[in-house]
């Protein structure tokens, strides 16, 4: 999209990602080959909080325990491995019998996520061995005492996911709609640690942008900041990719940037994922959408310099908070050279030429 016009005429149904087929699903499963093993997992004990810190609820509240484990690797996934407790697997193929039979009906509260899920998801991902880990239970996350303390979240929150030592992907007790969601949330705090010098760029994007966020979680902190972002940028639902952008469209260009990254580093290990293009079209959009936003903000900027020069008042002697925004504007810009001629194309008064150079 490279015109004001393409942008106002743009639609979600123009970016949403088909959801793969219940065949296309049930599929995976000849993709999965396992061997039965053990594994050392943590387990909430009976140690009642609250905890001093989250060192003293690790040490205290949480007992190591060696499970049985059924361990999956996956072709077109290779270095990627799934752990699936030994105990849930009667569980999980009573839920495929009834989810893959014929004429089945989804109940209310969806199907509950299986091994084949976890394969579709990963087929999703720009580089599937973001994680080379990935465990499914049918239980609680342990942990879940410690952000209930620390975020005043309440008895009745529980994760879906967790991201585990930067290299295991945890998943507890999801449905299948959720999961692919609440994996690509996890997967932005991974990118978070792989790409730092792009994902600090997020404090330089949430000054630029409005107060809008997706939801409340986002005041967690920075990361789940941009979690909250990313997990709608890469999501199925066109409208929720498009809303994000549009309430937050520096902060969408700074994230989508770091998918870019994520999927050129890819692209020379593994076959394209299923969802590329449908990435390459959502990142165009947010690039084009933050350089019209960015042309008029420039715009915006130099008028203010211009009138306030023709009151004898000249740029190095405005307030911090105006300085603040050109060197903002600065740092975006070399974020990406392709938004660069925005800001080269004034000179004036502390020209963004020369402190850009």
């Amino acid at each position: 999209m490279n015109s004001t016009t393409d942008i106002a005429q743009v639609t979600g149904d123009m970016f949403a990602i088909p959801w793969q087929t219940e065949d296309q699903v049930k599929a995976t499963i000849k993709r999965l080959w396992y061997v039965d093993t053990t594994r050392m997992v943590y387990v909430r004990n009976g140690v009642a909080g609250p905890f001093q810190s989250e060192e003293r609820f690790y040490a205290d509240a949480l007992s190591p325990e060696e499970w049985p484990v059924r361990k999956y690797t996956i072709q077109g996934h290779e270095g990627v491995v799934l752990y699936v407790p030994i105990k849930d697997l009667p569980a999980y193929e009573e839920a495929r019998k009834q989810r893959f039979a014929p004429g089945a009906v989804e109940p209310a509260e969806g199907w509950t996520a299986l091994p084949e899920d976890v394969v579709a998801y990963l087929d999703d991902l720009p580089d599937s061995s973001i994680f080379p880990e990935i465990s499914l239970y049918l239980d609680n996350n342990p942990v879940d005492d410690w952000p209930r303390q620390l975020d005043n979240l309440g008895s009745g929150w529980r994760s879906l996911a967790a991201a585990i030592k930067d290299r295991e992907l945890a998943f507890h007790r999801v449905r299948h709609y959720d999961l692919r969601f609440c994996g690509i949330h996890e997967c932005f705090h991974r990118l978070a640690r792989i790409y730092p010098e792009i994902f600090k760029l997020l404090h330089v994007a949430r000054f630029l942008d409005s107060t809008y966020i997706p939801t409340s979680y986002a005041h967690t902190s920075e990361e789940e900041h941009g979690t909250t972002f990313g997990q709608n940028l890469l999501g199925l639902n066109g409208n929720w990719y498009l809303n994000v952008v549009r309430g937050g469209p520096f902060r969408s260009f700074v994230l989508m940037t770091m998918v870019e990254r994520w999927m050129e580093q890819a692209a020379a290990q593994r076959p394209r994922c299923r969802c590329h293009d449908y990435y390459v079209r959502r990142i165009e959009f947010a690039r084009g959408y933050v350089e019209t936003h960015l042309a008029v903000f420039v715009d915006q900027v130099r008028d203010l310099m211009d009138f306030l020069a023709s009151n004898g008042v000249h740029v190095p002697s405005l307030t911090p908070q105006v300085d603040r925004l050109s060197t903002a504007l600065i740092a975006l810009m070399a974020a990406t050279p392709a938004i660069a001629q925005h800001f080269m194309a004034y000179e004036g008064n502390g020209s963004f030429r020369d402190r850009a150079a």
